[in-house]
């Protein structure tokens, strides 16, 4: 299972319709989140539970790192996609560290973009910056 935080669906989209992933789009612009909906029901990948996309403020009423963890743990998440700014990174960055450091299987963060420093394991997170291919 593929979780994007923030954005229009594009890598949701692409992630279950090329590589029969199971993805959930997270976003707090209401019109993002419709538009990624929209494209969903496009792409005939609104039924099945392919795809999913929700509104929500990750730091709504002071949400823990320990909360935001136990959230993706229960989704079920395997890889963690991204595209925030550098402020809004550092801030996730505790839940993405725990994360990343909890046993089981293999976990990754992908961020589009915008540097990992705050994660301090580079084996595990990767920036897929501008030009790249994707």
């Amino acid at each position: 299972m593929i979780i994007d935080i923030l954005g229009d669906g594009a890598v949701c989209l692409c992630a279950a319709s090329k590589l029969g992933c199971v993805a959930r789009g997270v976003e707090l612009d209401a019109e993002l989140v419709e538009r990624a909906r929209r494209r969903a029901a496009e792409a005939g990948l609104e039924n099945g539970g392919r795809v999913a996309f929700e509104r929500a403020d990750l730091f709504a009423g002071g949400e823990s790192a320990e909360a935001l963890v136990a959230g993706w743990e229960h989704a079920g998440a395997s890889v963690i996609t991204l595209f925030l700014l550098p402020a809004v990174l550092k801030r996730l960055a505790p839940a993405l560290k725990a994360w990343l450091g909890a046993p089981g299987r293999g976990r990754r963060v992908v961020a589009f973009g915008w540097p990992l420093e705050a994660l301090g394991t580079p084996s595990r997170a990767q920036v897929v910056g501008d030009g790249a291919k994707t």
